[in-house]
């Protein structure tokens, strides 16, 4: 028990604490980087998937396929509720906590096999 204890709290600690201040849309646009795929949901609860082509002061343009067609469509910020960059790869914390989890799910599954054969 003693053991289980001390890998749980193990794992904790090397879980990243959350930040709990939000950022504002303009400052999570900013840390985009220019040509990442983005999706944005909007007040008008539009979501509209595009790649990032400019960040001007009032409005974030995107480029577009529609109708077979590349267009670009800008977005100004008061209308938009959330961006998020969509091809972003995996971020160092939830790798750790995927190969802690399988770590700790392999532990488990020899310590039943281990005590089933005593």
């Amino acid at each position: 028990m003693y053991r289980l204890i001390a890998l749980v709290l193990t794992t904790m600690l090397c879980v990243p604490a959350a930040d709990v201040t939000k950022p504002s849309i303009r400052a999570a646009t900013l840390e985009i980087p220019t040509g990442a795929m983005v999706r944005i949901k909007t007040t008008g609860k539009q979501t509209i998937h595009g790649k990032l082509v400019t960040i001007s002061e009032e409005a974030v343009t995107l480029q577009l396929i529609e109708n077979d067609r590349i267009t670009e469509r800008s977005v100004p910020f008061a209308n938009v509720k959330s961006i998020r960059q969509t091809d972003k790869p995996m971020s160092a914390g939830k790798g750790v906590v995927i190969v802690l989890g399988v770590f700790i799910g392999l532990a488990w599954l020899i310590g039943g096999i281990a005590a089933a054969v005593d």
